[in-house]
Formats: structure tokens, sequence, C-alpha cells
């Protein structure tokens, strides 16, 4: 008597057998793979080229702080309020855009955001008066850039996975080519046509984003994630042939239980699914990381022209700082996270290291008494700052996972958001008051080892749990444990203690 097929033995066993047993459709071709996520690098560069566009104002924030004192008369105190209102804005834009996003996508809100900012920049030209700059360049552009910002990373997160780090550190390359491009471009505007037709020209330049924007398109693994609500019982496509024996019995019990896990498994595409987000204690860990990088971030990008002035150096000098230190920002942003794509450091070591050696060079700053001194620890600066900025959406995925991050980021833009209405205080006091931005800097050095001895406990207690398992598994299994301790599904994070 002949063998029968494993099939057939595995049936009698209670194993499903509804295989495929050849991909040959009727036709007989061979169906096509669809592209990989590796694959889709040119999401990352149209992703860097918006990023360009939406980082304009925020790193040409030197030269327009100084620019807005001269044209309306005012103190540094109320110069900072335009530029601290697209910080807020920029953060809580994600409150509005991330619900949204998680209903139809993130491309059509893309779409709004950059619509809304070339169109704020453009009214900004005609504000009469400071308030109403705060309100079209403040207000207007933040909420567009905001939306932007949170539609790229949610686009980027999820066409990547194991480059994710370097496709994000490509995509905030842009705000690096930002800083060379757009505050000598509003030097020369605002020497040749003024300050208000600058910005309009400003305007008209930011307007391209619209144009770039139409170039993506929603993956198709998240099209409404209809697929991931249908019973798991196959559904036969026309074409495709089937080995289907002796399976009528084990099959209904399979497909019951397959249903009762479908039914349980919650829409990936709901709001309530995305709320669960609030249970992970990593969550308020990366909020207090990112609130501290960007209040540093915006406070340091707003200031750095003017510190330079009070010491002494020419405007242009001044300006001329900011493209030369965004070339040690473009090796944090690409080099630095490309270490933990390849798996030499973990994500939480790397945010560690990041944040006390930033904290280090900022303590620095006040101590820089020559232009080259000074150069040098902007450039130190402007490495972590750039290792910070593409880390933050790479922790975000890995340890609240692709699923929620539209409801992630909005939370997070939700809480951090009014924290930079501060901005325009704190820079007032340590300014106007106090006459200084001396103790400014050291009091931002403080808060950046907060966040360093905060990731320093962290690692110190996944290396706690890696022990841990270690004794339970064997050497093999352990290491494959280690390496995938941060679930990218993002269904539960690792570090929640259970």
């Amino acid at each position: 008597k002949a063998p029968q097929p494993f099939y057939l033995r595995l049936s009698r066993r209670g194993v499903s057998t509804n295989m495929t047993a050849s991909t040959v459709d009727a036709r007989g071709n061979t169906p096509r793979k669809k592209t990989s996520p590796e694959e889709c690098w040119h999401v990352a560069v149209i992703a860097g080229l918006l990023t360009c566009l939406a980082s304009a104002l925020t790193r040409s924030s030197g030269f327009l702080y100084v620019g807005i004192m001269e044209q309306y008369g005012v103190d540094h105190e109320k110069a900072s309020w335009p530029i601290a209102l697209s910080s807020v804005l920029n953060n809580m834009a994600g409150l509005i855009a991330g619900p949204i996003c998680q209903k139809i996508g993130a491309v059509p809100v893309l779409h709004a955001g950059c619509v809304i900012m070339w169109l704020s920049l453009i009214v900004s030209s005609f504000s009469p008066n400071i308030t109403w700059l705060a309100i079209t360049m403040g207000a207007l552009f933040g909420t567009g850039s905001g939306t932007t910002f949170m539609t790229l990373h949610v686009l980027v997160n999820q066409r990547f996975q194991k480059y994710a780090g370097l496709a994000l550190g490509i995509m905030y390359t842009g705000c690096t080519a930002s800083a060379f491009i757009f505050p000598r471009l509003l030097l020369f505007l605002a020497n040749t046509y003024g300050f208000r037709g600058s910005v309009l020209i400003f305007g008209g330049v930011v307007m391209h984003a619209t144009a770039l924007a139409l170039l993506l398109k929603n993956p198709d693994s998240v099209q409404h994630n209809s697929k991931l609500a249908k019973p798991a019982a196959a559904v036969t496509k026309a074409g495709i042939f089937t080995v289907e024996k002796d399976r009528s019995s084990i099959s209904e019990d399979f497909q019951k239980q397959a249903s009762i896990d479908n039914q349980r498994r919650p829409d990936p595409t709901s709001l309530t699914y995305g709320a669960t987000v609030l249970s992970s204690p990593m969550l308020y860990v990366i909020l207090f990381t990112y609130v501290v990088l960007n209040f540093n971030f915006g406070v340091y990008m707003t200031t750095v022209v003017d510190f330079a002035i009070d010491r002494g150096w020419t405007v242009t000098s001044a300006v001329n700082l900011v493209p030369l230190f965004s070339i040690t920002d473009t090796v944090g942003r690409l080099g630095l996270p490309v270490l933990a794509d390849k798996g030499y450091i973990h994500r939480s070591t790397l945010a560690m290291l990041n944040y006390i050696l930033m904290a280090v060079s900022m303590l620095a700053l006040p101590f820089s008494s020559s232009y080259a001194s000074l150069l040098m620890v902007c450039m130190c600066i402007a490495m972590f700052q750039g290792c910070g900025m593409p880390l933050y959406p790479a922790l975000m995925a890995e340890y609240i996972g692709i699923e929620r991050l539209p409801i992630g980021y909005a939370i997070v833009g939700a809480v951090a958001g009014p924290l930079y209405l501060l901005n325009p205080l704190f820079i007032g006091h340590f300014r106007d008051k106090m006459g200084s931005y001396d103790n400014m800097y050291r009091t931002l050095a403080i808060t950046l080892a907060l966040v360093g001895i905060t990731w320093s406990v962290v690692v110190c207690a996944e290396r706690k749990r890696t022990r841990r398992w270690s004794g339970s598994y064997n050497k093999e299994e352990s290491m494959y444990i280690t390496n995938t301790s941060l679930e990218r599904s993002g269904n539960y994070q690792s570090f929640s203690g259970s």
C-alpha cells in the first residue's frame, strides 16, 4: 500500500489542510510579488523634501526673530511669540489630525497640511502688527507643519521596518537642508525686497509642498485595513487552485475558532484600539523625552543667532552659524540611528547616551569665547539634536506600535504643545530681565541630563528582564528574545512590567 501524503496524515491528527498547492493562476502566470516596504526609498526621499519645506520656519527662526524685532519694533519676548505659537500648534495639530488620519489614512491629511503651510505664510506678509503675525505665521503655519510632520512619520513607519531609523534619518535630513537653504535665502530676500517681501516669496517657495505631497499614497496594507476584519476561513480566489481533502470535520472546528478569534480582534482603525496606547508606561517616557528635546530645540534655534550677536559677531556671521552646524546635524540624523538599525546598540541605550552628551554640550555653550569655539559647541549640539529627531518616531514605533502611531502622536502633541507657550516667557526672563542667555542654556542642560537619567533607568530595567529571561530559555532562544523584546507590532509593549 502506497504511503499517504503527509498533509492527509496531518489532517487526521487535527491539523487544517487548507494549503495552496500552487500559486499559479488560471492563465498559468505567476502573480507578481508586491514591492517590499524596504524597497520604497522614494517615500523617504519625498518625505525629506517635504520636511525641508515644513521645517523652513523653524530653521530660519533665528533670522526671523531678529527681523521681527526690527520690523515691528518689539522686545525679545514679544518677538518670540510667533515662533513659539508655531511650535505649540506644530505639536497640537496631531490632536485633530491624528484621529482623522486613523480613520481615512495619512495622505489626505498631508495634503491639507501642505496647503495650510504656504497659505499662512502668504497671509503673514500682509500682517499689520505682531498680533496678526503671531496668528498667521505662528498658529496657522504651526498647524500646517504639525499636520505634515505627523503624517510623514506615519507614512515612513508604515513603509519601513528593519531600516526605520535610516529612513527617518533621510526624512529628517530635509531639516538640515532647510538650514542650509532658507536662513541665507531669507537674508538675501530681506536685503533685496524687505522683510514683508521676503515672507511673501517664502510662502511661494513652500507652495511646492503640495506638488510633492501628490506623489505619495497610502500603503495597500493600511487601506482601511478591511481585510483584517474578514474571517480567517479561506476565501478561495478565482483562478487559484487549492488542495482540499478530508477536511470537512477538521476545518469546521478550525473555522469556528478562527471566527471567534477574529471577532475578538480589535479593529486597528478604531479610536478605541488607538486609545490603548495610554496603558503603555513607555508612552510617558517618550512624552517626557519629546517635550524636553523640542523645548530645547525651539529655544536654542530661536536664540543662537542673537546669542552670537551678543558676543560681538555681525548678523551675517551669526546667521552663517546655522548652515555650518547643520553639517553635523546631518551626521546625527543619518549616521547615529543606523547604529541601532544594524543592531550594534539598542535604541534605548542610544537615547541615553545621546541626551547625556547633548547636556554636556549645552552646558559648554556659555563658556564659548571665540567664534571657533562657539561653532564647535554648536556643531556638537546639532549632531545630538539631529540624532534625537529621527530617534523619537523610531522609539514611538518600537514601543507603541505602528497601528497606534496616529493616536500616540496626537496624545504626545496635545500634552507637549501647550508647554511651548512658556518659550517667550522663558527667553524673556533670561535675556530681558537677567541680560544674558548664559543661565538659560545651563537650565536647558539640566533638563537634558534628566532625560538621559530617565533612559538609563529604562536601559537597566531592560537588561534586568533580559537576564531573567535567559534563565528560562536556552542560549539560542534568549538571543532571539533579546533581539525582539521591543515588539514592532506594538499590540503590547515589552516594558509594561507584566
